[in-house]
C-alpha cells in the first residue's frame, strides 16, 4: 500500500492518498454549510409511521456538520418507538447519532430514539446531544424527527431538519423569479429627483432599481441623502451599483435603505455628468 501523503492541496495528484476525513469534513462544511443538512434529492429522510411502536425512515443524503451520510435509494430503516402510557402524554426524538471510537478513530453513524418523559401535561422534548465535530467531539446527534405520544398512540411526527437545496434547483428558483421580474408591470415614482421603480414579488420581497442623472462638480467621493421610499424594512439593508456615462460604468456606488424607508447614497467620485443607479431585492415589511 502506498505511503499516505501529508499535503494540504486536496485536488491534486500527490504520488500517493493524501485526503483525510479531516480536510473532506471541513471542505463540505464550506460548500454546504457547518450545520446539519438533509440534501435535496429521492425521498428525503421521510417518515411513515407503521403501528404505534415503529416508523419508518427512507433514503436520504445527509450532511452532518460537514459529514456526508448517504442512505441508497431504496434503502430505509425501521425505528421503534417504546410503548406510550394511558393517560400521559411524551415527546421522544428520532435522531441521527454521529459516533467516532476514541481508541480505532472510526466514525460511525446510525438511527437512534431519545425516549422523553411522560407527563400528565404538555410534554417536554428530550435532550439531543450537540458536538463540534470540527473540534473532534467524539458524540453528535442529528434531530430528525419529534415523535408526539399522547396516551398509547402516535399523534404526530413533526419534521426538525433543514432541506439544502442543491444547485439546479436554486437555479431553476432564479430562473422564474428572474421571470416574475420581466413581467407585468412596475411602479415608477419620482422622489425629488430620484426614479424609483419597484415590483413586488410577494409579501415581503421587493425589486427595485432607483436612478438619477447628477452632474457633479468636483471628483470627490460623494454621501447624498436621498428620500423615503414608501416602505418600511425589517432591518437597514444595502445594494451595490454603478456610476455610468453613456452606457459605461465608470465607478461604484452603494444604496443604503434603512429601515424607516430612507435612503442614502454613497459613491466614488467622478467630475461630470453621470447616471448613478442601483437595483435588487429588498425585504419589506
Amino acid at each position: 500500500m502506498a505511503e499516505f501523503v501529508q499535503t494540504t492541496l486536496m485536488d491534486s495528484y500527490a504520488g500517493g492518498p493524501h485526503i483525510t476525513e479531516t480536510q473532506l469534513g471541513l471542505a463540505h462544511q464550506a460548500t454546504f454549510g457547518p450545520d446539519d443538512y438533509v440534501l435535496e434529492g429521492g425521498r428525503e429522510s421521510e417518515a411513515q409511521v407503521l403501528t404505534n411502536n415503529s416508523i419508518r425512515i427512507f433514503d436520504a443524503v445527509y450532511c452532518i456538520q460537514g459529514r456526508r451520510d448517504v442512505i441508497p435509494a431504496s434503502g430505509y430503516t425501521d425505528v421503534t418507538i417504546a410503548n406510550g402510557t394511558q393517560g400521559m402524554n411524551r415527546n421522544d426524538i428520532i435522531v441521527r447519532r454521529y459516533k467516532k471510537n476514541e481508541s480505532s478513530e472510526i466514525e460511525s453513524t446510525e438511527y437512534a430514539v431519545i425516549k422523553g418523559t411522560p407527563n400528565v401535561g404538555a410534554a417536554v422534548d428530550p435532550e439531543v446531544t450537540t458536538g463540534d465535530i470540527r473540534s473532534g467531539a467524539t458524540l453528535h446527534e442529528m434531530a430528525l424527527y419529534r415523535v408526539k405520544i399522547t396516551g398509547l398512540n402516535i399523534t404526530a411526527v413533526e419534521p426538525m431538519f433543514n432541506i439544502l437545496k442543491n444547485m439546479a434547483s436554486l437555479q431553476k428558483e432564479f430562473a422564474e423569479l428572474n421571470s416574475k421580474m420581466m413581467a407585468g408591470d412596475y411602479a415608477v415614482i419620482d422622489l425629488s429627483g430620484w426614479i424609483f421603480s419597484y415590483k413586488q414579488l410577494g409579501n415581503n420581497l421587493l425589486w427595485f432599481n432607483i436612478a438619477q442623472n447628477i452632474n457633479n462638480q468636483s471628483a470627490s467621493n460623494r454621501r447624498d441623502q436621498g428620500v423615503k421610499i414608501p416602505f418600511t424594512l425589517p432591518f437597514d439593508q444595502h445594494s451595490f451599483g454603478h456610476i455610468n456615462v453613456a452606457g459605461y460604468p465608470v465607478g461604484e456606488d452603494i444604496f443604503s435603505f434603512y429601515k424607516d424607508g430612507s435612503v442614502w447614497m454613497g459613491s466614488t467620485g467622478y467630475d461630470g455628468y453621470a447616471t448613478y443607479h442601483a437595483s435588487g431585492i429588498l425585504v419589506i415589511n
